[in-house]
């Protein structure tokens, strides 16, 4: 089904602009011209985060962090196991979904920590990776209040996550 919704949207698109007298061709390669200007723009970010987080993962500070935090998370009572997605969630979309399908095999999809972990794959943004390579695309250097806020509303996400999988699942 999706295939034939893809099909009848190209289909659609090509039949209008042979309507409305478009050059097609000329405009697709126009549109491509200029999508490839924006990735000359936003690779050295994306490279430079990607490093970054590569750096964290496998110099052991991603472990420290998490020793760290283990206290405050025990106060409201989230579980330790759930922090290491928690923070990679901030950082990496495919590092967070690395470490829930590992949280997944290693405690099931049914428990507590699988459930509480998979919300929040679902519903924390990747912040520090999003102000990276937005702010830096157009070379804003002062973020002023937006990682401070971004980072509380990720926390906030966590906490409502935790009420959430209390609520619905003990």
């Amino acid at each position: 089904m999706s295939e034939i919704i893809m099909l009848v949207f190209i289909a659609a698109i090509i039949i209008y602009g042979i309507k409305c007298k478009v050059p097609i061709y000329e405009t697709f390669i126009e549109g491509a011209k200029s999508g490839l200007s924006i990735i000359g723009t936003v690779f050295p970010y994306i490279l430079a985060i990607l490093c970054a987080i590569s750096i964290f993962k496998n110099s052991g500070l991603m472990g420290y962090l998490v020793n760290l935090l283990k206290p405050v998370f025990n106060i409201i009572g989230f579980p330790a196991e759930a922090i290491p997605l928690s923070i990679i969630k901030m950082i990496s979309g495919s590092g967070a979904n690395a470490i829930l399908m590992d949280t997944l095999i290693t405690y099931h999809p049914d428990s507590f920590i699988g459930r509480l972990s998979s919300v929040i794959a679902g519903s924390n943004e990747t912040t520090i990776y999003i102000i990276a390579l937005y702010f830096g695309s157009v070379n804003i250097k002062k973020t002023q209040y937006a990682l401070p806020v971004a980072l509380s509303c990720d926390i906030i996400g966590m906490i409502i996550s935790l009420l959430v999988c209390k609520i619905f699942f003990g």
